[in-house]
C-alpha cells in the first residue's frame, strides 16, 4: 500500500490526520497531509561513508578471489 501509493503519485501517501478528540479522519484533522522536507549532507565526506559498503564488499570479493587463486594454485602443484 505504502510503494502503491509512492508509484501512483511520486511520493508517499498522506497522514489521515485526528480530530481534537483523537478520533482517526473524523471533522476537522490536525496532522494531516503529506510533509516535504530535504535532505542535505552535514559534511562533504558522509557521500564517502555511503560507498565506504560497497568498497569494503569489492575488498571483500577481491580477497576471496586471490585466495581461492592461491588455494587452486598449491593444489595443483600438490598433485604433481
Amino acid at each position: 500500500m505504502l510503494l502503491e501509493g509512492y508509484a501512483q503519485n511520486g511520493r508517499f501517501p498522506a497522514d489521515e490526520g485526528y480530530d481534537s478528540e483523537g478520533e482517526p479522519g473524523v471533522g476537522v484533522s490536525k496532522g494531516a497531509g503529506f510533509i516535504e522536507t530535504e535532505v542535505q549532507l552535514t559534511h562533504w565526506y558522509e557521500i564517502l561513508q555511503i560507498f565506504s559498503v560497497l568498497g569494503a564488499v569489492g575488498a571483500v570479493g577481491v580477497a576471496l578471489r586471490k585466495s581461492y587463486t592461491l588455494l587452486a594454485t598449491v593444489m595443483a602443484i600438490g598433485n604433481h
